[in-house]
């Protein structure tokens, strides 16, 4: 099994409850990795940049972004020479556009489909108690 306790992984994903399942996931393969957060893809160029010395050995890339799309931030990292040889994996849900799903592609990304995860039920209050 690979040494995970040096691993550096950057996740760009603008929503809450996926970065939170991408970290019990990454706790329970590589409990040692260290994991950086970043919540659009503007803030993970800027991040890169910031942090030439300490970049990730792979960025995981949400597709479907507000502010900067993954589109446009896997095409910012390809354009800078720092940045080229990161391994960059874009995650995209269903809804997620063909055209952008071929462009990751091209761009070197490698694509991952989102998988809609099963969440925890809701529990029903009990009878007779207020909301």
């Amino acid at each position: 099994m690979r040494e995970t306790a040096n691993l550096k992984l950057a996740l760009a994903e603008d929503d809450e409850d996926d970065r939170e399942f991408f970290q019990e996931v990454l706790l329970t393969i590589a409990p040692d990795a260290t994991l950086k957060f970043y919540k659009n893809g503007l803030k993970l160029v800027n991040g890169l940049s910031e942090n030439i010395e300490e970049l990730p050995d792979i960025v995981f890339l949400d597709l479907n972004m507000a502010v900067m799309s993954g589109i446009q931030a896997l095409e910012e990292i390809r354009s800078r020479a720092f940045f080229k040889k990161i391994p960059v994996i874009a995650i995209y849900s269903t809804s997620a556009l063909e055209t952008d799903q071929q462009t990751a592609f091209g761009l070197g990304g490698r694509l991952f489909k989102q998988a809609k995860r099963l969440r925890r039920p809701e529990v029903a209050p009990p009878a007779g108690a207020r909301h």
